[in-house]
């Protein structure tokens, strides 16, 4: 039984791992997006843009077995970072 929480913990490391390359990847196109956005006089802030997004992601988490509302939670989280790196721009 050692064994296999030993396997499963590298298998939740792994995954962590690829997270924060992801999240990595993310910041820097919300960067990137951020000198877009100032070039062509765009605000950082696009209500429209984020609810779009959160709608898409309620409809694919229906094939998880993550809560919608904890779901929406992490990426709030991930948005609210995403705006402030835009806005250190």
């Amino acid at each position: 039984m050692t064994q296999k929480l030993t396997h499963l913990r590298k298998q939740l490391d792994e995954i962590d791992d690829g997270i924060l390359v992801l999240l990595d990847k993310r910041m820097k196109l919300a960067v990137k997006i951020a000198e877009v956005k100032k070039k062509i006089g765009k605000p950082i802030l696009d209500i429209v843009r984020e609810e779009d997004l959160f709608q898409k992601l309620k409809d694919r988490n229906k094939k998880t077995i993550l809560p919608d509302e904890k779901m929406l939670e992490i990426w709030g989280k991930i948005v609210e970072l995403s705006r402030e790196m835009q806005e250190r721009c």
